[in-house]
């Protein structure tokens, strides 16, 4: 049987898949957009922690603790601006985080918004609009996770000067928007291949990397390389 003809660069450089053409490889791509939220919990979520929270106060009561007292120097000589805003100036002086520290926190889990199968790796051309197709990465995924911080403190360093953009700091959560690209196998018969296919990938589209595979062996393997590892069927 003739070998197959190179449709992309990275065909071209010796990476056939031989997998794309199995209903093997189609049930795995199908399972993992079934189970994509739980796939990317257990990949990627984590508890707040209670010392996440505490060092959160303390580094906002550290800075209150530098930046105040410079701060209410000036006031004092610009008449009764002090006087003004006494109020909050004795609120932010004893300020414990203590309403924060008191709070149960608990991070959402994480969630998809966005599953794309066979995304294409392009390449631009030497002239404008020439795009060259280099591969096809299985699965790009875009998801969020909850992140928090305390706020009050203003954050450009004129602004920490002007008791006016302070408030008494609280917790403030948000979301982080992030992406992984998957890679699903229906056998690894070489891992050396398979990190080279991935190292490609990732010279053109940096990221996280996760294999999907049925056979675990390359585990600790891929994770010693920076690719992540998911077993296919098993959650």
């Amino acid at each position: 049987m003739a070998e197959p003809k190179a449709q992309t660069h990275i065909q071209q450089l010796g990476f056939f898949d031989n997998d794309l053409n199995s209903s093997t490889h189609d049930n795995i791509m199908l399972w993992l957009q079934k189970n994509i939220d739980q796939v990317l919990n257990s990949l990627y979520y984590t508890p707040i922690e209670r010392w996440e929270v505490e060092r959160m106060v303390n580094s906002t009561k550290e800075e209150l603790q530098r930046l105040l007292p410079p701060m209410i120097q000036q006031l004092k000589w610009s008449g009764n601006k002090l006087e003004e805003h006494q109020k909050l100036i004795d609120s932010l002086q004893n300020w414990t985080g203590k309403e924060i520290l008191e709070q149960a926190i608990e991070r959402p889990l994480i969630t998809s918004h966005s599953v794309k199968w066979e995304m294409t790796v392009e390449r631009e051309g030497r002239r404008v609009g020439d795009k060259y197709t280099l591969g096809f990465i299985d699965m790009h995924v875009a998801f969020s996770y909850m992140g928090y911080m305390i706020k009050g403190i203003p954050i450009g360093s004129n602004q920490k000067k002007e008791i006016e953009e302070y408030s008494l700091p609280y917790l403030f959560s948000y979301f982080n928007d992030d992406e992984v690209f998957f890679e699903v196998k229906t056998k690894i018969p070489s891992v050396g291949a398979l990190l080279r296919q991935i190292n490609f990938y990732k010279s053109y589209k940096p990221g996280k990397y996760v294999v999907v595979c049925p056979d675990d062996r390359h585990k600790e393997l891929l994770a010693s390389q920076n690719v992540g590892f998911v077993k296919a069927f098993a959650l």
